[in-house]
């Protein structure tokens, strides 16, 4: 999650003028929400990979290819996300139009980067399993 968000950081400026010029947030209200939801979207980071292994799962059935891939990461994160966007606006004092705006403008640019996500999981995933292998047969 860290990773992604570092990487997903390309669209903060945008996302922050768009919270506190076209949803109105005070520059208070966007601090107090800002502290909370990165405190609860990264103590519970391993929730959102497990919902990808979930939905990866639910649709294995189906033809695999690159699209449906980024669908089910972009969902995976919206899915995780949002509610932990919601938790930290209402408890800001947002109103619930202003957290609608705002979702909408994640939701969008979660569809835009949610592939990134999957493929940062899937590569460190990758690395961290290699290297208990190593470790494994060495003793």
């Amino acid at each position: 999650m860290l990773l992604f968000g570092v990487s997903a950081s390309v669209f903060s400026p945008f996302i922050i003028l768009y919270e506190l010029k076209v949803a109105g947030l005070a520059g208070k209200q966007w601090a107090i929400i800002f502290v909370i939801y990165k405190v609860l979207r990264y103590a519970l980071a391993s929730i959102c990979a497990e919902l990808r292994n979930s939905l990866e799962k639910r649709f294995s059935g189906v033809s695999r290819n690159c699209f449906k891939n980024a669908m089910i990461d972009a969902a995976a994160i919206s899915i995780f996300q949002s509610p932990l966007y919601t938790v930290s606006a209402l408890t800001a004092g947002a109103s619930v139009y202003q957290i609608a705006i705002i979702l909408a403008a994640h939701l969008a640019r979660n569809a835009l980067v949610g592939w990134l996500y999957g493929a940062i999981l899937d590569w460190t995933r990758a690395r961290f399993n290699a290297s208990l292998k190593k470790a494994g047969s060495a003793v």
